[in-house]
């Protein structure tokens, strides 16, 4: 399982490697290099803030992250 925190997602999303309108997941972090390892789950933490709206794709979601998110407005998917 990747880990990543929403600090980590806003970094990415400064640094525009990934487009706000994107859906950020796990397949879309492998691709850009942002996930070195091969893995089959993603789950984001809710440490840090995030400043920009956007959707995410994720297996598992801390409630806080998830809360967060939403309040900017952003969808949250869960997978099974």
């Amino acid at each position: 399982i990747a880990i990543i925190n929403l600090s980590q997602v806003q970094e990415i999303l400064k640094k525009k490697k990934i487009l706000p309108n994107e859906k950020l997941n796990l397949s879309i972090l492998q691709k850009s290099q942002l996930l070195k390892k091969k893995y089959n789950k993603l789950k984001l933490l809710g440490k840090g803030d995030i400043k920009e709206k956007f959707n995410v794709e994720v297996n598992f979601i801390s409630h806080s992250a998830k809360e967060k998110i939403e309040k900017l407005g952003g969808k949250v998917t869960l997978l099974k």
